[in-house]
Formats: C-alpha cells, sequence, structure tokens
C-alpha cells in the first residue's frame, strides 16, 4: 500500500513538472493570440532633415491574457502616411532600413501631421507625429524647397 502511495505522488510530482504553469503563453511568439498590440513613441515632433529611426524612436507592446510583452522593434513593420487628414491619403511610405529622413516636398513626405502605422502578424497600431520646418527650408519663396540642408542666399 505504502509502495503504491509512493509511486502515484511520484508520477503526479513528474506529470505536474511538465506542465505548462496556469496563464502561461504556448507556442512561438508568432503563434500566440494577441489582445491587444500598441506602440508608444518616444518622440513626436521631427524637423525637415531629422531621421526617424525605428529602433529608437518608439516601443512596441501586445498583451495577451493580461500579460503585456514587449515586442522588439526589428519584426515590426513600419509605415508613414503623408497626409492623414486628406479625403484620399497617398500610398503609406514604408520604412525599409530602419530609418527614413523627413525631406520637404515635392519629393518628400512635407510638413505637417503625419501617421506612424507600424504592423505585426495581423495586429496595427498608429500614432501621429508633427514635421516641421523651423529654419524655412521648404519654403520655396525662401530659396529652399528640398528639405535636404540648409539653403545659402547670395544677395
Amino acid at each position: 500500500m505504502k509502495r503504491s502511495l509512493v509511486l502515484s505522488i511520484i508520477v503526479m510530482i513528474g506529470i505536474s513538472a511538465c506542465s505548462s504553469p496556469i496563464g502561461s503563453i504556448r507556442g512561438g511568439e508568432e503563434n500566440r493570440n494577441y489582445d491587444d498590440f500598441w506602440t508608444v513613441p518616444r518622440r513626436s515632433t521631427y524637423y525637415l532633415g531629422d531621421y526617424f529611426v525605428k529602433n529608437n524612436d518608439m516601443w512596441v507592446f501586445a498583451s495577451s491574457r493580461g500579460i503585456v510583452e514587449s515586442i522588439p522593434v526589428s519584426r515590426v513593420d513600419v509605415e508613414i502616411i503623408r497626409n492623414p487628414d486628406s479625403s484620399s491619403p497617398a500610398d503609406p511610405i514604408p520604412v525599409i532600413n530602419g530609418d527614413f529622413r523627413f525631406e520637404g516636398m515635392p519629393a518628400g513626405v512635407g510638413t505637417g501631421r503625419k501617421l506612424i502605422r507600424v504592423s505585426y502578424n495581423s495586429w496595427i497600431a498608429e500614432y501621429s507625429i508633427d514635421v516641421t520646418d523651423p529654419y524655412g527650408i521648404d519654403d520655396p519663396g525662401n530659396g529652399g524647397g528640398g528639405g535636404a540642408g540648409i539653403t545659402i542666399i547670395w544677395q
């Protein structure tokens, strides 16, 4: 009798050691069922000529069953929507190599409100940033217009 009781206890301990604890998340990161997904911007104002750097300018989080975890920024896709307030916004600009330089119009994104769209698996989160032109770089009447640097006007 004692022997079967001890054997039963050893088997139960072995089974409980192999099972996942209550509230654990199973499967790889790609297979998790997230309840929510969001980003936290580390910077919200940019000047023309500044770079948006994916690894430095935001944090990304997801939650599953009340457990919040940080998502590595290297695993998310980032796009910039240059005219989010327009009735027909332009196609998003992908941030391909991890950074994007804000340049003036016509070749760049110009100034004003922009949206940063972050996607991971089937989740999408967005936040607003503001691109400003404090030095008149993008003002065609001031000799600017490229946003690539400071323009010198000889008079």
